[in-house]
């Protein structure tokens, strides 16, 4: 069969027809199958990308808000003594990690020094915490008390730990001679 004969064999009438009908199937099937299912696509990308912005500027202005309530607050004046003894000193460093919910495993001395009219004791501190307590309660004790100096600090974690950690701290405290 010859698609020309064919055509040729048909009335005006029909072949008006059969030109609009094949006119609105290469429009319509394309519009159908191409162009609505990726206005479809843009219209949700667009939608999620919207949703996205307002979350994102949600979380924005929440942070904004929590840093400035953070920074509204004071930290803590740790109160150590005024270290004429290292007992009494290192009882309030111990008491000021229990608030802050840091746990010594130890303490130990690792030298001492004459320096006038003050004794200069190097100390290695272990302590168990989580990293968000560890690190106000060191920044605490560093900002706090001008007699215990932080020299190194070192923070490790393993799977047997974790979220906790041990941390390590050298630190050197000055003691007043009586």
């Amino acid at each position: 069969m010859d698609i020309a004969g064919a055509i040729n064999k048909l009335s005006p009438r029909e072949k008006t027809i059969s030109a609009f009908t094949v006119i609105v199937l290469l429009v319509l099937l394309p519009y159908m199958f191409i162009y609505s299912p990726a206005q479809e696509q843009i219209k949700a990308k667009r939608h999620a990308l919207n949703t996205l912005n307002n979350e994102i500027t949600a979380l924005g202005s929440a942070l904004r808000l929590k840093v400035g309530q953070e920074q509204a607050v004071d930290m803590p004046v740790i109160t150590l003594p005024e270290a004429n003894d290292l007992a009494g000193m290192i009882e309030a460093i111990s008491r000021e990690a229990n608030r802050s919910g840091v746990e010594f495993i130890s303490i130990s001395q690792e030298g001492l020094s004459d320096r006038g009219q003050y004794v200069e004791m190097r100390l290695k501190l272990e302590l168990r915490s989580r990293y968000k307590p560890f690190y106000s309660f060191v920044r605490q004790l560093g900002d706090k008390h001008r007699l215990f100096i932080i020299q190194s600090l070192r923070y490790e974690t393993n799977a047997a730990l974790y979220p906790s950690g041990v941390g390590i701290m050298r630190a050197k405290a000055y003691l007043r001679r009586k």
